[in-house]
């Protein structure tokens, strides 16, 4: 699966060295569904690593249930 493009991520903290907003830089997967989420100032060259919580996977649109005859 490719990796999304950092810039265009909605999560975008700010530096607590210099208060710039970082870029995400590698984001890991585990399998409970959780991102290991690395984040770089562009600024200072401050890198820290977050915890969050992976989107849900979407799930097909449900069809049409079941018809009485």
């Amino acid at each position: 699966m490719p990796k999304p493009d950092p810039e265009l991520l909605p999560i975008r903290p700010r530096c607590p060295k210099c208060q710039m907003r970082m870029i995400s830089t590698d984001v890991v997967l585990d399998a409970d569904g959780i991102e290991d989420r690395t984040f770089e100032c562009i600024k200072c060259g401050h890198i820290e690593t977050r915890r969050l919580a992976a989107d849900p996977p979407v799930s097909p649109p449900a069809g049409p249930g079941p018809t009485a005859h």
